[in-house]
């Protein structure tokens, strides 16, 4: 089968998977509690075969892009956020899928050096949490990590895309983005839990609607780095 039919067929599955758990996670937040229970299993395995295809692509095509590796860290990690309460390893592995991006977009210099600057991020977090008195664990700390990481990968890539003419690296930009927007409902859908507070202040219509944003934006984000993850020229190992 020649690649282009490969490609039509994951991405024809991918929006029937995309509508189908969309579906479910409307009806459930207008019928408070109805979820339904397989919702889970049909993202996890829209996420799964993001990484099968750029895998297999990849293989047939005897290079493995960065991409696909940072698409198997966030298979492993959602295994952890959305079947397990093992949030901080689910954290931790999407900080693998950060390094990942990071990699293409600054090399392992700058790999080293955004590590450095999250690590001070969180010592100047950890003081300032302390003194509010709000509560600090482990998970609280790879979160904040993750989220320093994950905005100045934002920045870099957008920064990037405005002063190229590669296409590749303005689509690059937009899967990252679509990531913090996903990222953005997740931290409020689930801020009362990582912080121990009410934040009352926030209008009940984003907590709502952060329980259908989160893979609204997820989704769109990962086919976007499968996609792109078949193109060797910015996006490989082996260049």
């Amino acid at each position: 089968m020649k690649s282009k039919y490969r490609t039509y067929i994951f991405i024809s599955v991918e929006v029937v998977l995309y509508l189908t758990f969309l579906y479910f996670d409307i009806q459930n937040a207008l019928n408070e509690g109805s979820e339904f229970k397989y919702v889970n299993i049909i993202k996890y395995i829209s996420i799964f075969l993001c990484f099968l295809f750029s895998l297999a692509e990849g293989i047939l095509r005897n290079h493995l892009s960065v991409l696909t590796f940072a698409l198997g860290f966030s298979a492993i990690a959602d295994i952890f956020l959305i079947f397990t309460s093992y949030f901080s390893i689910g954290i931790f592995f999407f900080i693998c899928v950060q390094t990942c991006y990071r990699y293409i977009l600054s090399g392992k210099k700058g790999v080293f050096k955004m590590y450095v600057f999250c690590f001070i991020v969180c010592a100047i977090s950890y003081t300032i949490l302390i003194i509010l008195n709000l509560s600090v664990n482990i998970t609280t700390m790879i979160a904040i990590f993750y989220s320093c990481f994950l905005i100045c990968n934002v920045i870099k890539a957008c920064l990037k895309a405005f002063t190229s003419n590669q296409t590749s690296l303005t689509i690059f930009c937009a899967g990252i983005i679509l990531l913090f927007l996903c990222d953005i409902n997740v931290g409020l859908y689930n801020s009362k839990a990582i912080f121990n507070y009410d934040f009352s202040f926030i209008p009940s219509f984003f907590i709502e609607f952060s329980t259908i944003g989160m893979w609204l934006f997820y989704l769109p984000s990962q086919i976007i780095m499968a996609l792109l993850s078949l193109k060797p020229v910015h996006f490989s190992f082996y260049k």
